[in-house]
């Protein structure tokens, strides 16, 4: 039975590859129409019914938390992505824009399960969920309008109206079916259902993956010189969010685990929710797309040895010392 679940749930760096793999095959061999905008509305559907609540008082008891994590990842992080962009893609926009969608938004999502395992504050993480949510999909017009130079009325007028068509929906089923869980159900079995949604959401991605791909524009964006590019400036930006979170560490005065959650908050990026959301407001763009995933087969391992490194820094801190042999004077 596990040996199964095993094979329903691969990892979803690989899951990825192999949909990209698939996709840039079907388009090779003659593009084919797969509609998107079904998987789209599934995957916010997913997503909404994954994402665990928090409750504003932990917001209220880690102030300067919260004022850590928000001030990184809404103004600090933001110019160290503009910067990176313009030094390593400045002459191509697709993939310039692609980068800076992948690098500007904070994770929603999984990096909860990272932030747990290496031991950090998961109650606080799921509180800061839906603050960041929304200052996204607020900021996220704004983003548009400043990189693409057109007028933010102009942008929010040609964007709110898919994006409330394609976000109202999905967010509205599951927050009914959340509703009817709950009550029917318990917490255990929302919970237990909120598993399932986590554990399809990497199936949905590589559906949408795929739907892209077959398009025949996905080959734009792995190009070896394309590749390299794209993958130098997720590096360069996990270095600089690395650094920042230390800086923090010796600075802030924060507890070991909020550090953690500042680790962990300001790599993770929200890779999921800007493929779909992205897809409704600008179109199906393959290259765009693959940049995004591009960002995301790197950001797995990094989250790994990231995880792997604060449990092995928690021990080494947990661990005593050995005392230090006094010394009298002759």
């Amino acid at each position: 039975m596990r040996g199964r679940m095993r094979l329903l749930r691969p990892h979803p760096a690989l899951l990825f590859l192999l949909a990209m793999g698939a996709g840039l095959m079907l388009g090779v061999f003659g593009p084919v129409a797969i509609p998107v905008d079904p998987i789209i509305m599934v995957l916010l559907g997913l997503l909404f019914l994954e994402v665990r609540l928090g409750g504003g008082r932990e917001l209220l008891r880690s102030r300067r938390a919260v004022v850590v994590v928000l001030g990184l990842n809404f103004l600090i992080l933001p110019a160290v992505a503009l910067g990176v962009t313009a030094l390593i893609v400045p002459d191509d926009d697709l993939v310039r824009l692609g980068l800076l969608i992948y690098l500007l938004f904070p994770c929603t999502d999984w990096f909860l399960g990272f932030t747990r395992v290496a031991g950090g504050s998961t109650a606080l993480g799921a509180a800061l969920i839906p603050v960041s949510l929304v200052l996204q999909l607020l900021l996220y017009p704004v983003w548009i309008s400043a990189l693409s130079g057109r007028s933010l009325p102009g942008v929010v007028e040609a964007l709110w109206p898919a994006l409330l068509e394609g976000l109202l929906v999905p967010a509205g089923v599951a927050v009914v079916l959340r509703v009817l869980i709950g009550l029917l159900g318990g917490r255990a079995v929302l919970e237990r259902v909120q598993g399932i949604a986590g554990g399809c959401v990497p199936w949905a991605i590589a559906a949408l993956i795929l739907g892209l791909f077959s398009s025949g524009l996905g080959e734009a964006a792995l190009e070896p010189a394309t590749l390299g590019r794209v993958l130098a400036g997720v590096v360069m930006f996990f270095a600089v969010s690395l650094a920042l979170s230390e800086l923090v560490r010796r600075w802030a005065g924060l507890a070991e685990d909020e550090v953690t959650l500042v680790v962990f908050t300001t790599t993770a990026r929200n890779a999921p929710l800007m493929l779909a959301v992205t897809a409704l407001a600008l179109g199906e763009n393959a290259v765009i797309t693959a940049v995004i995933v591009l960002g995301m087969l790197l950001e797995f391992p990094h989250l790994t040895a990231l995880t792997w490194w604060m449990r092995r820094r928690r021990r080494g801190a947990r661990r005593p010392r050995a005392a230090t042999p006094l010394t009298t004077a002759a």
